[in-house]
């Protein structure tokens, strides 16, 4: 099988040093820690839109460079389970919106064998979701316990006064 090159991009200005990380200093500090090969684990974050999630998960892989790969799942859901296989021999997975497939057996099946391969090779999963593991609707009981194991966080939304220093 021939690999699918993805047309995607990191946005410039997708570094932790451009995120306001007030209220998730944990969170950045584990992202950092996984980003530079330092954290097994990877992690699951969740919460509203404009939290940041997806700035962080491309400051992971910005970071991490070659080592990552960053998958948004509102531009690949259409593509299909298919675009995971073989990214188990990768440091780091980012998935973003993880729960714009969740309820998809293919996509299930397919994310539950991508946690096995990384958990494996000891690669990392990093997810971003608006809702925790237990409340994005995942059916495969398999992928939702396996995810379950990953360190949570719950992005915090800035106040007024950190919204308007952030931009």
């Amino acid at each position: 099988m021939s690999q699918l090159v993805l047309p995607l991009r990191l946005a410039d200005h997708a570094v932790f040093a451009s995120y306001l990380h007030s209220g998730n200093e944990t969170l950045v500090a584990t992202l950092v820690s996984v980003a530079e090969g330092r954290s097994g684990q990877g992690c699951w974050m969740w919460g509203a839109a404009s939290t940041g999630k997806t700035h962080l998960l491309q400051a992971v892989c910005d970071r991490a460079g070659d080592r990552s790969v960053y998958l948004p799942m509102d531009m690949l859901a259409a593509a299909g389970p298919g675009i995971l296989e073989g990214l188990g021999d990768r440091d780091i997975v980012c998935i973003d919106d993880v729960d714009r497939v969740s309820g998809d057996d293919d996509w299930e099946l397919a994310l539950f064998r991508l946690f096995n391969d990384l958990d494996a090779s000891g690669g990392q999963l990093v997810v971003s979701a608006s809702a925790s593991q237990r409340e994005c609707g995942l059916r495969l009981a398999d992928l939702a316990s396996r995810l379950m194991r990953l360190p949570t966080f719950r992005l915090t939304l800035l106040d007024e006064g950190q919204l308007a220093a952030a931009l």
